[in-house]
């Protein structure tokens, strides 16, 4: 397992290994945005983005997040989060009250 720490630079750049379970951690706000590039490595393993703040994350943040197969919230009173198509795959939402996404969907949550 690899763990990574975003920083408040607006350039972190950090790219997992290959069949290594990656963590990035995202701790405060401003420690992700759209110019940070972070990349999950290849294989058979989870590869997690972990919320570890109490922030709100709009889509653009994750312009350049690929491979994480894992979205995980831990801050103590939530998070809220809005990802774009990039982000989810296209599968039907869980909540059985709609149907799968369509191109341009966003989805967003508000976990606490």
């Amino acid at each position: 397992m690899a763990n990574y720490s975003l920083t408040g630079s607006p350039v972190d750049l950090f790219l997992g290994a290959a069949d290594v379970a990656d963590t990035f951690t995202v701790a405060g706000p401003g420690r992700l945005v759209g110019t940070d590039t972070v990349q999950g490595g290849s294989g058979a393993v989870t590869d997690t983005l972990r919320i570890a703040a109490t922030i709100s994350l709009a889509a653009a943040a994750f312009a350049d997040v690929r491979g994480i197969e894992r979205l995980q919230i831990s801050a103590p009173t939530g998070a809220a989060v809005v990802l774009d198509d990039a982000m989810v795959p296209a599968l039907p939402c869980p909540c059985s009250r709609c149907s799968a996404p369509r191109a341009g969907t966003r989805w967003s949550a508000a976990v606490s």
